[in-house]
């Protein structure tokens, strides 16, 4: 009897072993559990405790590691947040969901994500975002009931980095919305952003850690800390599929490479991941094969026993390991930016490939830190991967992702954050094989961001001393032709900073706001008749897909485009076509003042008194100062628009009040201006533009 019993359960260890080795890492049941994604923002794996950094101060993170599976082979496909996330939430890689980069497109509609799945399953659904590069029009919104992209006010105005939300206020959000959702099942991703530039942990994190960046990730894990005792505390550990992971890393100057974006090195590839649900996935367990964020999305559905995702490149880690696997990843960032080559890479277990100018091949086992280029010594292996990578790439169904339309703050956000430069959407295609390798060209990129440093200063000579002598060596970088253009323009150095806007234009000849910046250019050189041809030139160009967009939501470049041929006609003296444009203007927007008192200036002052429509001109103007409130220029037009419609008594104190505002302002050449006007006011005389050019006026 005894030997029957233990024969009988020796079996039914032999089958539940079978059953789990069958299932690949984990049990079989799938059920309705709760989905936590909390998506680490520029976290590298190695700064984390669990995955062997000393002096981290992880808590949260480590016993979640301790507490499911920890992959040490985990790889982001693209060193960017937004092409990282939507690989998260659909499984597909970058060429497939058509986000290269962070700003230049949305998420196309056709394309499934994890939180639309949800949703059809009955899942409540909530995303809690820390950064502007995840606002909701990149697309990664859909599915979501709420989808709370609210960014912090900057911490001062201006600042370079202010548009994100500390972790804390992204866990009180994100713990105020689970408090009334715990009781149904739901899909919830939370989004930290704190260890992304600048390092700025707050106390007692600041003095914690003797680095500002992993000060910042111990904030972080401080909040993720929150959402685990939330979880706990309701009961829902054993019901809830929690996945933690990276979306990239940062480089730290290793292979010259300050933040990330240009490089598809480890140091910003490799991430973290962590999947825990107890009873489901094994506790403790650290698995070493390669995997990609394209296979979050699949194992989450095979968890929770729902269809797999069609067209996915990834695949359910839950799937028993067939071979080695390799891992795509590639960067488009500087050849979007810089004119510089794209890089394609492939990681398997052993050897990383990186397809560029001068190909690189790494022996991860000898090499971890990628220091040694091997492809000359082992050319089998690079001819392998060069094969499987280039077959990869040829075989994937790639997509374009549509345009997206951001205002002039959104793009001075992501300019800020150092994602967008130049957009070479009009630009003549160059064969990859003949652009410039990046790796050979990092000084320029690192002399780039601190350019953007220093304009925020406004130490402008700096910025051509620093970039001047490289926009020789890289003469096709549209970055370095935009920041000296720029810098030029605010030394007042024209001939040079006209040099520079048409050798951008010569590599982008569409982009509509360097046309309008050439426009410019020529007016303040005096040459209005040039740059009326420029401006209607811009004018008959399509709209560009990174134009920012008005309140009234039309192109905030066709309105400069405008506004400015106006001031050339005014220029000029003609101040009949230069009415017909600022019309145009206000037409184009109507929220914004400046059409309405340029228009009610020229309305009141104008020479010719056929042009002349006082009563239209009060009219603008005094809408125009509803909407800007104190300011000089509106209250010296309303006062001309009121002299001209014999309202001497109204004119006289708003031209009072014009010139203290001039005064404070320290603007005398406006405040003398307005002097002489308020003379003719007392005397009950309107004021009038003198006819023929105008050189130098103080109008609006």
């Amino acid at each position: 009897m005894r030997r029957r019993r233990l024969i009988l359960i020796a079996g039914l260890l032999l089958v539940g072993v079978a059953i789990w080795a069958g299932q690949g890492l984990w049990g079989d049941r799938p059920a309705r559990y709760n989905v936590l994604l909390i998506t680490l923002d520029t976290t590298c794996a190695d700064r984390l405790g669990c995955y062997g950094h000393t002096v981290a101060h992880t808590p949260a993170l480590d016993a979640l590691a301790a507490s499911g599976v920890r992959f040490t082979k985990a790889y982001t496909h693209a060193p960017l947040t937004l092409p990282s996330h939507a690989s998260i939430l659909t499984g597909l890689l970058p060429p497939e969901h058509g986000l290269h980069d962070n700003g230049r497109g949305r998420l196309r509609r056709d394309l499934p994500t994890l939180a639309e799945l949800s949703s059809g399953q009955g899942y409540r659904t909530a995303a809690f975002l820390a950064s502007f590069v995840l606002d909701k029009r990149f697309g990664l919104n859909r599915g979501f009931e709420v989808y709370d992209d609210r960014m912090a006010p900057p911490r001062k105005p201006g600042d370079l980095f202010g548009m994100e939300n500390p972790a804390n206020v992204v866990a009180d959000r994100a713990l105020s919305w689970l408090e009334q959702h715990a009781d149904q099942p739901f899909f919830c991703w939370v989004h930290f952003f704190d260890p992304h530039l600048p390092y700025a942990p707050p106390e007692p994190y600041r003095s914690l850690r003797t680095d500002a960046y992993d000060g910042e990730i111990a904030f972080m894990d401080s909040h993720v800390r929150r959402l685990l005792d939330f979880v706990l505390k309701q009961g829902l550990y054993r019901k809830t599929l929690i996945v933690v992971c990276g979306d990239h890393g940062e480089a730290f100057g290793k292979h010259n490479e300050y933040g990330h974006g240009p490089l598809v090195y480890d140091t910003t590839m490799h991430v973290p991941l962590i999947l825990v649900l107890p009873g489901r996935i094994p506790k403790g367990k650290v698995e070493d094969k390669v995997v990609g964020l394209t296979d979050i999305a699949p194992t989450v559905l095979e968890l929770l026993g729902w269809a797999p995702l069609e067209k996915a490149s990834g695949r359910s880690l839950l799937a028993r390991s067939e071979g080695e696997r390799s891992c795509y990843g590639e960067s488009e960032f500087v050849m979007h930016n810089y004119g510089w080559a794209p890089l394609y890479s492939l990681v398997g277990p052993r050897w990383k490939y990186i397809e560029c100018p001068e190909p690189e091949l790494y022996d991860l086992r000898a090499d971890p830190a990628e220091q040694k280029n091997v492809l000359a010594g082992e050319p089998e292996a690079a001819a392998s991967l060069r094969a499987q990578l280039q077959g990869l790439r040829r075989t994937m169904r790639t997509v374009r992702a549509p345009t997206v339309e951001l205002d002039q703050q959104a793009l001075k956000a992501l300019r800020d954050l150092g994602y967008l430069g130049g957009a070479a959407a009009g630009a003549a295609p160059v064969d990859p094989g003949k652009r410039k390798d990046p790796k050979r060209m990092m000084d320029i990129y690192n002399a780039c961001i601190r350019a953007a440093e220093l304009a925020f200063v406004g130490r402008h000579r700096k910025i051509i001393d620093l970039l001047a002598p490289l926009s020789r060596r890289s003469p096709e970088s549209l970055e370095l032709h935009r920041r000296l253009s720029e810098s030029y323009c605010k030394l007042l150095l024209l001939d040079q900073a006209k040099q520079h806007i048409e050798a951008y234009l010569a590599l982008n000849p569409s982009d509509r706001g360097v046309v309008t910046n050439l426009g410019s250019v020529l007016l303040l050189m005096r040459k209005p008749s040039e740059a009326i041809k420029v401006f209607r030139h811009g004018l008959r160009l399509p709209q560009g897909p990174l134009e920012p967009v008005t309140d009234a939501g039309g192109s905030e470049v066709a309105l400069r485009l405008r506004t400015h041929m106006a001031v050339a006609y005014e220029q000029l003296g003609k101040f009949g076509p230069a009415i017909e444009q600022w019309r145009l203007a206000c037409k184009a927007d109507p929220t914004s003042p400046l059409p309405a008192y340029s228009l009610a200036w020229l309305l009141a002052t104008s020479p010719d008194p056929k042009l002349r429509d006082a009563q239209e001109a009060v009219k603008l103007a005094e809408a125009a100062r509803d909407k800007a409130g104190e300011d000089a220029r509106v209250l010296d037009t309303l006062a001309a628009a009121y002299a001209a419609a014999a309202r001497f008594g109204e004119a006289i104190p708003a031209a009072r009040k014009a010139l203290g505002l001039a005064r404070k302002a320290g603007d005398a050449r406006l405040a003398a201006g307005i002097q002489e006007r308020l003379a003719l006011y007392a005397a009950s005389k309107p004021y009038h533009l003198p006819r023929g050019p105008v050189v130098g006026h103080d109008s609006p």
